[in-house]
């Protein structure tokens, strides 16, 4: 973009077979980038507003630059230029757009194999836990209450572990294994005293 305005030497006519000769008066003028043709039309333009009205015609030199410098070689000029700008940012806007699909496709893998290789294998050891615990639970006795039982174990191991902490907490669990068993010895002899009480 920059080299059409201060570096290129040649012609921005779109028909090349038009473009001025070296013997021309606008050779210098229309080969030798886009900035100097434009600040010379627009120096002439600012000059022909300064001039006599009786000195500005259709035959002036002024208006003849303008008419077959600005109005052909600077515009046309002006226009490719504007083109490479655009067509640089259609290309960079096509490559962010295949980056993001790159980066959608990846997550979607990503996804998928967190499925495959991550979450359906935890929901079978889940089931199967779920099956063994369930087993376990159907040994115990009926006169046991197994949700207050399993909420007094689980509070009583996380007051253990608050108070303890570390290795001490480690000690805790078996603490509270000996006190869910004295628990559930108690509820049970409780529950047989009655028992023979009916009888």
């Amino acid at each position: 973009f920059s080299y059409n305005f201060f570096k290129s030497k040649e012609c921005f006519r779109w028909d090349q077979s038009t473009c001025f000769d070296k013997s021309s008066e606008y050779y210098e003028l229309t080969h030798n980038g886009l900035d100097t043709m434009f600040r010379r039309v627009v120096s002439e333009m600012v000059l022909m507003t300064q001039d006599n009205n009786t000195d500005i015609s259709y035959t002036s030199s002024r208006y003849a630059l303008m008419y077959r410098v600005g109005a052909v070689d600077l515009y046309q000029g002006l226009q490719s230029s504007a083109q490479l700008y655009v067509d640089y940012s259609v290309n960079r806007y096509a490559q962010v757009k295949s980056l993001f699909l790159i980066v959608l496709v990846v997550l979607v893998l990503v996804e998928v194999l967190y499925v495959l290789l991550v979450l359906l294998p935890y929901l079978k050891e889940s089931d199967a836990a779920a099956v063994k615990v369930g087993g376990l639970l159907s040994h115990v006795p009926p006169e046991l209450n197994l949700p207050n039982h399993v909420r007094w174990c689980i509070s009583s191991h996380t007051h253990r572990g608050k108070e303890e902490g570390g290795g001490a907490g480690m000690a805790g669990d078996g603490d509270a294994d000996n006190d869910a068993s004295q628990h559930d010895g108690r509820r049970m002899s409780q529950s047989g005293g009655s028992n023979s009480g009916m009888v």
